[in-house]
């Protein structure tokens, strides 16, 4: 395909301005020009976009947004105090962001040539307004503010701009450089601390403000390539804008409804849910948590089966509230609370003749994880994932997969799919909602069966705005084939590691499925986390006390593989 690679420079531009254009005091501020060159060049952009099947409604999408930036800078521009000059000039910041979403997934049909001009040139524009918007926004005197029109910036060339320095600026297709932006100075440490319950540890006194891609950045600027996904739930990244735009046109719509009401969102995203969920799990049950998912599961297997055993395995992780507890394994988050659930016990990990040995006729159920999360990334084999189902099968007792870390990022919709097995119920929740709060109990048509009016329910379980924020992210997950995505990136992601950690004495082994990896060390990995975050801007996580574990976002790029990759390197010695 002719993809096109004329690009028209932004002095060529300049020169055939009408005067009519360029004698408005508006032209004088340098981010207006640029929005306006834009739109004009994006004409031939939105053309061939919409020509195609596959991006018409990226065209779409595109035109609105481009037009929205020099709309925006125009009405702040009108304004006659500064904060509401800030606030309009913010919301052609959204409009900028979400424009490169838009000729990202437009780089089938556009060249890569008219996709670096156009990154160069919204990076520039992004550039600016994120200086201006502190400026107008410190102004004191509402009533008679008028706007500065003196360059802040050089005036934008794309010859003083090197190729491939626009994706430093934007190394994931949602990402951007910026610097928070705060009326309200607060010791945000000293006040949570103050306030909070401190259950929850913290590392040191970081104080984090906004996210951007995969990227977070605190009070102070500082951008920290985030391989965790927020604990594993920001699939989509920070600020995707399929995803925000999602929450807020619901926010404003309806962002509650009890369960007693139907309600269409909710219908929509369970009709989504049951799309990618295997054909014999037919039902849900919504949630908020993966903790509450388990508990409600807990019943649900005790309901269907008239039984009370239930098995998990040692190592595992399924939540912290009393339910969930009970069949976690780590003595640390059980031993204090007791007593917990009885007739809860736990066998090893892949060990089917434990399995079979505990097993018998009064077993509701057996809870496992596909991939164990916070117990090691530990993966078992098919020939043991066989045993699990046919044990299950021989003495009726329900097969459960807790999918709430596995879930949408091992290269499949849920992890027990790379074994062929069909579980009774999955427990789903963080990248359902691609970091909004939801989970989901999914299960067949024989749990179904056993439930009554009153046997469960959520005062929250499958809000409006949630079921907005899942709808979306599910279709995103479909939209940018971020299942094939992560099975990809996961490879690469774990060959690079294999490549730069070879023969390192401090590494036992690197295991994982997708986008979910641990680096198993000879040592604690705690100091490892430390050095990471505060000499390389990197965050990761543990699982168990060796294994640092990455669960990066979804659209992880490979520039930021390699980022992560060079820093993990730097920081486990030879």
């Amino acid at each position: 395909m002719d993809k096109g690679a004329a690009v028209v420079t932004f002095q060529t531009w300049l020169e055939l301005v009408p005067q009519a254009i360029s004698s408005d005091p508006l032209w004088k501020i340098r981010v207006y020009q640029l929005a306006l060159f834009l739109a004009d060049i994006a004409w031939s952009d939105v053309s061939k976009l919409a020509k195609d099947m596959r991006t018409a409604k990226v065209a779409e999408q595109m035109f609105r947004a481009i037009g929205s930036i020099g709309a925006n800078i125009a009405e702040g521009y009108s304004r006659n105090s500064g904060r509401a000059k800030a606030q309009f000039y913010e919301y052609a910041l959204g409009s900028a962001r979400e424009s490169r979403h838009w000729y990202h997934l437009g780089s089938a049909i556009l060249s890569e040539e008219v996709i670096e001009h156009r990154s160069q040139l919204l990076a520039e524009i992004c550039r600016l307004l994120i200086h201006m918007i502190p400026n107008q926004r410190n102004q004191t005197n509402e009533s008679s503010v008028d706007y500065v029109t003196t360059p802040i910036f050089e005036p934008f060339e794309e010859s003083s701009m090197q190729r491939g320095n626009a994706l430093n600026l934007l190394i994931t297709p949602y990402s951007f450089r910026t610097n928070h932006i705060s009326n309200h100075e607060i010791n945000a440490p000293t006040l949570e601390s103050s306030l909070e319950s401190g259950v929850v540890p913290r590392r040191g006194e970081t104080v984090m403000v906004r996210g951007e891609g995969c990227w977070m950045i605190d009070v102070e600027g500082k951008r920290y390539l985030d391989m965790t996904a927020a604990q594993g739930v920001a699939m989509l990244g920070y600020g995707h804008p399929a995803l925000t735009a999602a929450i807020a046109e619901q926010a404003g719509t309806l962002h509650a409804c009890p369960s007693f009401f139907y309600n269409d969102v909710r219908a929509r995203f369970l009709e989504k849910l049951i799309e990618v969920t295997p054909e014999h799990l037919g039902h849900a049950f919504l949630a908020n948590s993966g903790a509450e998912a388990n508990d409600g599961a807990i019943k649900f297997v005790r309901l269907a089966t008239g039984r009370t055993k239930i098995i998990a395995t040692k190592n595992s992780f399924h939540g912290r509230t009393v339910g969930a507890v009970s069949l976690t394994w780590n003595p640390k988050y059980r031993e204090q609370f007791g007593p917990l659930l009885p007739d809860v016990s736990h066998v090893a990990y892949g060990n089917l003749e434990e399995l079979e040995a505990a097993v018998d006729e009064q077993t509701a159920a057996l809870f496992i994880e596909a991939v164990q999360g916070e117990g090691g990334v530990n993966v078992a084999t098919p020939d043991y994932w066989a045993g699990v189902q046919r044990i299950c099968r021989e003495y009726g007792a329900l097969l459960v997969f807790d999918e709430v870390q596995t879930g949408f990022r091992t290269g499949k919709w849920f992890a027990h799919q790379h074994f062929g097995l069909h579980p009774d119920i999955i427990t789903v929740a963080k990248g359902l909602g691609g970091g909004f709060p939801m989970a989901a109990i999914v299960y067949t048509g024989q749990i179904q069966e056993s439930l009554f009016s009153g046997a469960h329910g959520s005062t929250f379980g499958g809000n409006p705005l949630a079921c907005a924020a899942g709808l979306a992210a599910l279709e995103t997950y479909q939209n940018e084939n971020l299942m094939e995505r992560a099975a990809q990136m996961g490879q690469l992601l774990r060959e690079k590691l294999e490549n730069a950690l070879s023969g390192r004495r401090m590494v036992r082994e690197i295991r994982g499925l997708g986008l979910m990896i641990g680096i198993d060390l000879r040592s604690k990995v705690a100091p490892f986390l430390k050095a990471l975050m505060e000499e390389h801007n990197v965050i990761a996580l543990p699982a168990g006390t060796t294994v640092l574990r990455l669960l990066p976002p979804l659209i992880i790029s490979e520039a930021e593989i390699d980022m992560a990759v060079k820093a993990i390197a730097a920081v486990i010695p030879e």
